[in-house]
């Protein structure tokens, strides 16, 4: 199930979430009762499409035009590392064992979570890892700016079960405020998967027929923020 808050107004939908590593972060949203597709964000390395089905419309751009996510630090293996419920470097597509040294790691006392943090020019890092199960409990990501302010996201996850060898939470919860758009805006977003699998008998294409009409990138996160 998606659920969404912006501005005051809530929605509720039946939801999909699939991923690939390294090449997909897509996100479907259905019709209740109906099931039917009505709308979809796809997250690659290459780009950004964002697909309104009920009004024949879409956004494919490149990290670069997407104004909404230049300005606020975010970038494919920064979203990946959200969903994954993994740590991320700003500026490297994975952590590696040599860049281990760059987290700060307190691990000082006993209390459940240890703070993990991480920094790199604009962006500031913060996770809470589960002393006894090493999993992340949360992250928070804040990017300053001096064109933009400050933005910052939180990402907490909860309901971990097991996908073969590792535990992946079936409960996120996306919180994030900015005020790199024309107002302070805040958006509340929460995933909770009845059914996790790894199943890859489905397709990373997306083909949209000639009814679709594109549009930019600031019109279409204009009608998501005031819905």
């Amino acid at each position: 199930t998606f659920t969404a808050s912006m501005g005051g107004k809530d929605v509720s939908v039946p939801g999909s979430l699939h991923m690939r590593k390294d090449q997909m972060i897509r996100l479907q949203l259905f019709m209740p009762v109906l099931h039917t597709e009505v709308g979809r964000l796809e997250f690659t390395p290459e780009y950004v499409l964002v697909v309104d089905r009920l009004h024949k419309q879409y956004v494919k751009e490149d990290y670069r035009q997407m104004d909404f996510l230049k300005a606020n630090g975010l970038d494919f293996n920064a979203l990946q590392s959200l969903f994954w419920n993994q740590l991320y470097l700003p500026g490297a597509k994975n952590v590696e064992e040599e860049n281990i040294s760059k987290f700060k790691a307190d691990l000082s006392g006993s209390a459940a979570t240890i703070p993990v943090s991480v920094k790199n020019g604009n962006l500031s890092l913060s996770w809470n890892v589960s002393r006894q199960t090493e999993l992340i409990n949360d992250v928070k990501a804040t990017y300053t700016s001096a064109q933009h302010g400050t933005s910052v996201l939180t990402m907490k996850y909860a309901k971990f079960k097991p996908v073969g060898a590792k535990m992946f939470p079936a409960f996120e919860e996306l919180s994030f405020q900015t005020s790199a758009t024309k107002k302070v805006q805040r958006i509340t977003m929460t995933l909770d998967m009845d059914d996790i699998s790894t199943s890859s008998k489905w397709s990373t294409e997306t083909t949209l027929s000639s009814k679709y009409k594109k549009i930019e990138a600031t019109d279409i996160f204009s009608k998501l923020f005031s819905m």
